[in-house]
């Protein structure tokens, strides 16, 4: 059941954050709810992509 003095003062807080920070609550809610996000993240990009493309195609 929701709450609606919890959700505006959750509302009230996020507008204050960065782009940034409000994704990272987005997150933490996503995983709270047992949901993720699609895609994997840049650092598990790079681990899986290193060593794959020589040098000289990446400049």
């Amino acid at each position: 059941m929701e709450n609606p003095t919890t959700i505006q003062e959750i509302v009230e807080r996020l507008e204050k954050l960065t782009l940034g920070q409000q994704r990272q609550v987005l997150d933490f809610t996503l995983e709270l709810s047992g949901e993720s996000r699609r895609g994997i993240s840049g650092k598990e990009l790079v681990e899986f992509t290193a060593g794959l493309f020589p040098p000289e195609d990446i400049e």
